[in-house]
């Protein structure tokens, strides 16, 4: 797939996730401005041609998640999953044409994606607000499938059993919430209690065994792995840590200048 010039799709869902952290400790992480990430991007890398982009991209991503709070997860996911194949070029957002169901939109771990819209919303304000920029696109919190936590209550050797690594008394409540057989629409907080807040909860939770997925107990047999656990449960050290892996993140594979294109409808390739 043709990758972009000028990744705003990195600047736009980093803007959303730092704002995300910045609301909710109230102040800005000034190690998080200064970072220039792979490929030349950096904060207000937009500053000449369209002063007020970053403000934009913020505004209209806090009103969506305003209006609905599982927004936040969708668009964490949704940036996640682009990154996580050959860098972030926004080439999940690319719908099949001609009958090509090969795009990474329609891959089975992309399928139930959401937010495309937000960012349909965020380029044609841009396009309209920054004429004279050429604006390219967009793309610890949300929810699991019982099926996909079933052997962990059920099976986990295939012996009929349960997960040792789980309290026993949250596997309980989990299996209230998740009866065999498990209905693929029905979910389960990742973040026990607080699946619709940024917080450092799950890390907590996760201390006391009550870590949802596999993944989430395996963080706990490394040690380095589970000093971090330990550290994280500090809502502050987890939130800076946060957004500049973030940040870190959204600079994989990153094109600028004269490199790929940018795309005039972000859902097609021009």
């Amino acid at each position: 797939m043709m990758k972009m010039r000028a990744s705003i799709n990195t600047i736009l869902l980093l803007v959303f996730l730092l704002s995300v952290v910045r609301t909710a400790v109230g102040q800005k992480d000034k190690n998080v401005d200064k970072i220039i990430i792979n490929g030349g991007l950096r904060k207000n890398f937009y500053g000449r041609s369209c002063r007020n982009l970053e403000s934009i991209v913020q505004s209209i991503t806090w009103s969506k998640v305003r209006a609905d709070a599982t927004m936040a997860a969708k668009l964490l996911r949704l940036h996640y999953h682009d990154c996580f194949v050959r860098g972030c070029d926004a080439s999940i957002l690319i719908d099949p044409v001609n009958g090509d169901n090969t795009t990474e939109k329609n891959a089975i771990p992309n399928r139930s994606i959401a937010g495309y819209e937000v960012i349909d919303e965020i380029k044609a304000t841009l396009v309209q607000k920054c004429r004279r920029a050429q604006v390219s696109c967009a793309h610890t919190i949300g929810v699991t499938h019982c099926p996909l936590i079933s052997r962990r209550l059920y099976n986990f050797t295939g012996n009929g059993d349960t997960d040792p690594s789980l309290d026993q008394a949250y596997a309980a409540e989990l299996k209230v919430r998740c009866p065999l057989p498990t209905n693929p629409a029905t979910t389960v907080e990742l973040d026990r209690h607080s699946s619709l807040s940024f917080d450092s909860n799950y890390f907590v939770g996760l201390s006391r065994k009550q870590g949802v997925l596999t993944s989430d107990a395996a963080l706990l047999t490394n040690e380095r792995a589970a000093n971090l656990t330990e550290s994280f449960k500090n809502f502050k050290t987890f939130v800076g840590a946060f957004g500049l892996s973030m940040v870190k993140m959204g600079g994989i594979g990153v094109l600028t200048g004269n490199q790929g294109e940018i795309r005039k409808n972000c859902r097609v390739i021009n």
